[in-house]
C-alpha cells in the first residue's frame, strides 16, 4: 500500500462520480442515446478502482472513501430512478401509438378491391 495507489482511487472515485452526474444530466434531458460511451468509460473507472483496491491490500484504511462512495451510490440510485421515469414515460407513448395504429387500421379502406372486368359491348 502506498500513499499513490491512495490517491490514484481517490481521483477514480472522483471521476466516477462525476461521470454518474454526467448521466443523470443526459437522462434528465433525455439524450440517453449518448449513454454509451459514459456508462464504458465508468465501466472502466471501476476496474482500475478494483485493481487499486486489491493493490492496497484489505488491511488499508478505507474510511476516507466513505464520503465519496455513498454520493456515487445516491447519484447512482438517482439515475436508476429517473431512467425508470423515463422508460415508463416511453412504455406509455408506445402504447398510445399502437392504440392509434390500430385504430387507425380498422377504420381505414385501404385494401384495393380486385374484381372482373366485364366486356357488355357484345
Amino acid at each position: 500500500m502506498s500513499a499513490e495507489d491512495i490517491e490514484k482511487l481517490n481521483t477514480v472515485y472522483g471521476q466516477i462520480y462525476e461521470i454518474s452526474i454526467m448521466v443523470g444530466q443526459l437522462i434528465d434531458r433525455k439524450q440517453c442515446f449518448n449513454l454509451e460511451n459514459f456508462l464504458d468509460a465508468k465501466e472502466e473507472l471501476y476496474k482500475e478502482a478494483e485493481e487499486l483496491l486489491k493493490k492496497i491490500g484489505k488491511d488499508a484504511d478505507l474510511s476516507e472513501f466513505v464520503d465519496i462512495c455513498s454520493k456515487i451510490k445516491e447519484q447512482e440510485a438517482m439515475n436508476i430512478s429517473s431512467l425508470s421515469l423515463y422508460r415508463d414515460e416511453i412504455k406509455k407513448e408506445m402504447k398510445d401509438t399502437n392504440k392509434k395504429s390500430k385504430l387507425i387500421s380498422a377504420y381505414s379502406n385501404v385494401e384495393t378491391k380486385q374484381g372482373n372486368l366485364l366486356d357488355f359491348r357484345q
